[in-house]
C-alpha cells in the first residue's frame, strides 16, 4: 500500500516528472531499466540536445544513475532508474490516477 504524499512532495514531483519529455524517459526506465543514450534518443524522438539537459536534471534529482564507458574507442552513456527514481515515479503515477480517477 503506497502512503500518502504531502503538498510539498506532490509539488515536487510535479516539477520532476510534468514535463512530457521527463515523463517519457522514466516511463521508459521504469519498464527497461536501463537504456544507453543514442537507443533512447532515437525511441523517444529527442534529439541529442534535448534528451542530454533532460538526463542531467533527472542525474541531479538522484533519479537516473549515469554509466560512462568506451566501446571500441567510442563512448557509450548508459542510464539506469535508482531506487529513489522508481518510488518517486511510482508515487507520481499514482498521484496522477487519483486526479484522474473520478473522470473514468
Amino acid at each position: 500500500m503506497t502512503t500518502p504524499i504531502t503538498i510539498v512532495q506532490s509539488a515536487a514531483l510535479e516539477k520532476a516528472f510534468s514535463v512530457p519529455a521527463r515523463l517519457k524517459i522514466m516511463s521508459t526506465l521504469f519498464v527497461r531499466e536501463e537504456i544507453d543514450f543514442s537507443d533512447m534518443a532515437g525511441l523517444l524522438q529527442l534529439t541529442r540536445g534535448n534528451l542530454s539537459v533532460h538526463m542531467k536534471t533527472l542525474e541531479e534529482l538522484g533519479y537516473v544513475s549515469v554509466k560512462k564507458a568506451f566501446i571500441d574507442n567510442k563512448p557509450k552513456t548508459t542510464y539506469t532508474i535508482t531506487r529513489q527514481g522508481r518510488t518517486h515515479f511510482r508515487s507520481y503515477v499514482t498521484m496522477l490516477e487519483t486526479i484522474i480517477s473520478p473522470v473514468r
